[in-house]
């Protein structure tokens, strides 16, 4: 069982085997942007498949980040490689292990500084709090629709927190404002399993509150195991996290 933890409490090691992970991937595209397990085609899945304003939101990403995950630890061969969060909540800056020249985890289209802070109004304590006590899933994951590409209505955890970081970091013009190659940036993946990990409370504050049509629970997603080969993964299949291998510090 792998434990998610906040990225600022990763050791040098751990940070180092992330970057070697990133670096790897990177170099994948750079020799075959096609390669189903490189970092641009891994991305790329986002642009094509991700499930955005609808119920199937949280489902689908928390497969994404299930599936990438794997990569990273195949990447350097090391199954206790896990994929660190950030609680810009704690912390509103990108982490400074996220910045550099020569760093795989930089991203150079990033329209902050090391030192810009997200706005407390929109990913501060009473906001997050606030969109936990919400008891309807529709209300806080995503409106229903009619399949995971079709828009509806966006959850407030959506739309709050997870598309103000997005637009905080990428402004109008980096990787991170734009769904089709936000995955690019590597800061991408820790927010979502900031946001993963989100919906992961609410789960345990509000017992029995996903919903439990089988519309929703039977939706299959479509991703790419280590091998380079299509896998998919039900929503139902996403909502037990001891099946999945890995809990949240």
């Amino acid at each position: 069982m792998a434990v998610r933890r906040n990225v600022s409490s990763l050791n040098a090691a751990e940070l180092t085997r992330l970057k070697q992970a990133v670096a790897t991937l990177r170099q994948r595209s750079t020799q075959s942007p096609q390669n189903p397990i490189g970092w641009v085609a891994q991305a790329n899945i986002h642009r094509d498949r991700c499930a955005h304003a609808n119920w199937w939101f949280l489902p689908w990403h928390r497969a994404y980040l299930y599936y990438f995950e794997r990569l990273l630890q195949s990447a350097v061969g090391d199954a206790s490689l896990f994929l660190p969060y950030w609680d810009w909540t704690a912390q509103p800056s990108v982490p400074a292990s996220f910045w550099g020249a020569n760093n795989p985890l930089h991203d150079p289209t990033r329209v902050i500084s090391p030192t810009s802070t997200a706005s407390s109004g929109s990913v501060g304590q009473t906001v997050i709090d606030r969109i936990l006590r919400t008891t309807d899933f529709r209300t806080f994951g995503g409106g229903q629709t009619s399949g995971p590409r079709v828009r509806g209505a966006s959850g407030m955890l959506e739309n709050t927190p997870h598309n103000y970081i997005h637009n905080f970091v990428g402004g109008s013009t980096g990787n991170m404002s734009d769904p089709a190659v936000a995955a690019r940036d590597p800061i991408f993946w820790l927010h979502h399993a900031n946001i993963d990990r989100l919906w992961a409370r609410w789960s345990s504050l509000h017992p029995g509150r996903n919903p439990t049509q089988n519309t929703w629970l039977n939706q299959a997603f479509t991703f790419t195991n280590t091998s380079g080969t299509a896998a998919s993964m039900t929503a139902a299949q996403t909502l037990n996290m001891q099946n999945l291998g890995y809990s949240y510090a």
